[in-house]
């Protein structure tokens, strides 16, 4: 009888930088993000099961995480400015994650989405992009992203 093999669950993160000006709702938060692991395939099948994202200034704010299996390269991504999506890289979107309710803790908060099962294909790494839908003012590196993938076994 052969070995079933295991699926493998890989954590990556991603902290894009961040201007200390306001957000305003429909404003970039960073640049485009690549999740990459050293540790997945090119070309291989994953599923999102996960995602994390830590606000170390808690500003609660609703966000949405835009998911792109491939990169957008024709679309320009700027930092607090409204987010353009080229109609081209439009089509290409594999999901759209939209966090809304928020862990608050002493001086900090989190957002989670589990139980996700989002199938993706890891060309090169996952990209992914935040959407603020509120305003919110952070330092440099107040928000990091956590994505929990399965690979393929």
């Amino acid at each position: 009888m052969a070995d079933n093999p295991k699926p493998t669950i890989l954590r990556m993160s991603q902290t894009p930088t961040l201007t200390t000006s306001a957000y305003a709702s429909g404003d970039l938060m960073g640049t485009l993000m690549k999740f990459k692991s050293g540790e997945i395939s090119k070309n291989q099948n994953c599923i999102i099961q996960s995602i994390m994202i830590s606000d170390l200034a808690k500003q609660d704010i609703e966000v949405d995480l835009v998911i792109f299996p491939t990169n957008p390269s024709n679309t320009t991504f700027t930092d607090n400015a409204a987010l353009d999506i080229n109609d081209t890289d439009l089509k290409t979107i594999s999901h759209i994650e939209k966090f809304s309710s928020y862990y608050d803790f002493s001086d900090n908060s989190a957002t989670v989405s589990q139980a996700m099962t989002i199938p993706t294909t890891y060309a090169d790494g996952i990209y992914a992009c935040l959407v603020s839908r509120g305003a919110g003012t952070y330092a440099a590196s107040d928000i990091t992203v956590v994505m929990s993938i399965i690979q393929d076994a």
